[in-house]
C-alpha cells in the first residue's frame, strides 16, 4: 500500500503526541499551525471538504485516543493534554478517522 502524503502527516501528528517530550513546545505549535494552514486553510472551503472525506487508512486516531486516556488517568499533565486535544481536533475533522475511532470504541 502506497502511503499518501496526508496519511504521512496524520502519522506524524500521532508521533508528535506520543513523543512530545522530544519536541520543544514552540516547534509543536508551529507543526500544528503548519498542518492547519496547508490542510485546513480557512479561506479554502473546497480543500477543507476534501480533507473531511479523504481516505488515509491511518490509525493515528487510535494511538492518540489511547495516549489521551493514559494522560488523563495517570499524568494529568496540562501541556500533554493541550497538545493531544489540538491534534484530536484536527483528526476528528476527517470522517474516516472519526469512523475508525468510533468503530474501535475510542470516540
Amino acid at each position: 500500500m502506497k502511503l499518501t502524503v496526508l496519511r504521512q502527516k496524520f502519522d506524524c501528528l500521532g508521533w508528535l503526541v506520543r513523543n512530545h517530550e522530544f519536541v520543544k513546545p514552540d516547534l509543536q505549535n508551529e507543526l500544528i499551525k503548519a498542518f492547519r494552514e496547508t490542510e485546513l486553510p480557512q479561506n479554502d472551503n473546497a480543500r477543507r471538504k476534501r480533507f473531511a472525506v479523504t481516505v488515509t487508512n491511518s490509525q493515528a486516531i487510535l494511538s492518540i485516543c489511547s495516549q489521551f486516556t493514559t494522560i488523563v488517568k495517570k499524568d494529568f499533565d496540562e501541556k500533554k493534554i493541550r497538545l493531544t486535544l489540538k491534534v484530536l481536533e484536527i483528526l476528528t475533522r476527517n470522517e474516516e478517522s472519526v469512523n475508525i475511532g468510533v468503530l474501535h470504541g475510542k470516540l
